[in-house]
């Protein structure tokens, strides 16, 4: 009895994985060899972490998509940032799928936007509060509006404020 319930859980085991490499096939456009490696990478990070695989995979196809990594590197990125604690609010998943290219608008790149938000955490800033303000602080810098001339004017000057704003406009200097 002991053994027929051992096949029939390595038989149950090998259908998840099964189905999770089509769901991952799909999202990742991988195949063969490099196909088993994420499929496996995606089900150990949702086991360690207490994440489900659609999330995890969703979160990778989000990354990959708005960053031009692949979803292999994705994969990487979103574990390391598991793994640095970026998930202590919960919320880390759910930032991947807003904020990357937002953040690549303002000039960081794709680990930068893990460290950012290793950093929140760590900081103990409340939920995409850091986030939210570097999308702002991007948008207004852009737009260059008469009063984010003068706030900036009256904390820099005039003169480090038009050097600036002019750097921002040609894109010789990014946001962040």
């Amino acid at each position: 009895e002991a053994l027929k319930t051992g096949a029939q859980e390595v038989i149950r085991i090998g259908k998840e994985f099964n189905k999770l490499s089509l769901t991952v096939g799909r999202s990742s456009k991988l195949i063969g060899k490099d196909l088993e490696k994420v499929t496996a990478q995606v089900s150990a990070i949702a086991k360690v972490f207490n994440k489900d695989t659609d999330e995890i995979n969703r979160a990778a196809q989000q990354f990959a998509a708005q960053t031009g990594k692949s979803y292999a590197e994705s994969l990487d990125l979103i574990e390391k940032g598991l793994l640095k604690g970026a998930d202590a609010n919960g919320e880390f998943l759910e930032f991947i799928e807003e904020y990357p290219r937002i953040l690549a608008n303002a000039g960081f790149a794709a680990d930068g936007f893990i460290k950012i938000v290793t950093q929140g955490v760590d900081s103990g800033v409340f939920s995409d509060k850091l986030l939210d303000a570097i999308k702002e602080a991007d948008l207004s810098l852009k737009e260059q509006s008469k009063a984010t001339r003068d706030a900036l004017a009256d904390a820099f000057g005039g003169v480090y404020t038009d050097d600036l704003l002019k750097r921002i406009r040609l894109g010789t200097t990014t946001t962040r």
